[in-house]
C-alpha cells in the first residue's frame, strides 16, 4: 500500500490504503478472477507513476 500511494510523501500511505480497498472492492464484485485483476492493476500504476499516486497527484 505504501508503494501505492508514494514513499515520498506522509499522505502516501493513506492514499495507497484507499486505493487498494476501493479497487479491490470494485474488482471483486466484478470478476471471480479478482486477485489477478488486482495486481495487474497495481504493477501498471506503480510502473506508470514511480513516486506512487499521492507524487503524482502532487505534481
Amino acid at each position: 500500500m505504501v508503494l501505492l500511494g508514494g514513499v515520498d510523501t506522509l499522505a502516501g500511505p493513506i492514499v495507497g490504503a484507499l486505493a487498494y480497498t476501493g479497487l479491490s472492492d470494485v474488482l471483486m464484485r466484478a470478476t471471480d478472477f479478482w486477485r489477478a485483476g488486482l495486481g495487474a492493476v497495481m504493477l501498471a500504476l506503480v510502473l506508470a507513476c514511480p513516486n506512487g499516486l499521492a507524487g503524482g497527484l502532487r505534481r
